[in-house]
């Protein structure tokens, strides 16, 4: 392994025992990583790279631990790949992408297990509520998504309603200054 590569490794891990969830787009990218202003070398983690919404995740407890991706892709603030110890739990999971967004529905979890080929729809209360019997451990691949409402309204027709009033809006004004 390069010293390159090996200094960037043993930065990652250094910020990993922390339990920091790291942007690995954002590293790749060369940006800074700092942790509530603590220094690793020269990666720092800003709250820009958070806001940049990095669609890949590093979770790491310690070095060599093994890590599995595991995919979160609807209902949750930061939606992505999450590469998290083995075992990871549910609830972890779902903390780690952020939590909820307001429109995910936390009764209809479809989990799906890459290993077993078995799909399931899950409560978050549930697990929530009785986590040693409704939270289970993800595996390998697994894939998360909740389902969310959609709003009766859309944002286009916010806009296209805005838009023509205030084409109205000028159009009376020019109408009443003409008088």
């Amino acid at each position: 392994m390069s010293n390159s590569a090996r200094f960037f490794f043993g930065n990652l891990t250094l910020l990993a025992l922390f339990n920091v969830c790291i942007p690995v787009t954002a590293l790749a990218a060369g940006q800074q990583l700092q942790a509530s202003g603590m220094k690793s070398g020269p990666y720092t983690l800003t709250d820009d790279m958070i806001e940049a919404r990095a669609s890949e995740y590093v979770m790491r407890r310690f070095p060599g631990e093994h890590l599995i991706p595991v995919r979160i892709l609807s209902g949750v603030r930061n939606p992505g790949t999450y590469y998290l110890p083995e075992g990871t739990d549910l609830i972890t999971a779902v903390a780690l992408s952020g939590g909820l967004t307001p429109t995910a529905n936390s009764e209809k979890l479809h989990w799906n297990q890459w290993a077993t080929q078995k799909s399931a729809t899950l409560d978050l209360g549930d697990a929530v509520a009785e986590p040693q019997k409704q939270n289970p451990k993800l595996g390998a691949n697994d894939i998360l998504m909740f389902e969310e409402s959609k709003p009766w309204i859309s944002n286009n027709t916010v806009v296209l309603v805005s838009i023509i009033t205030g084409v109205l809006s000028i159009a009376l004004g020019a109408k009443a200054l003409t008088k």
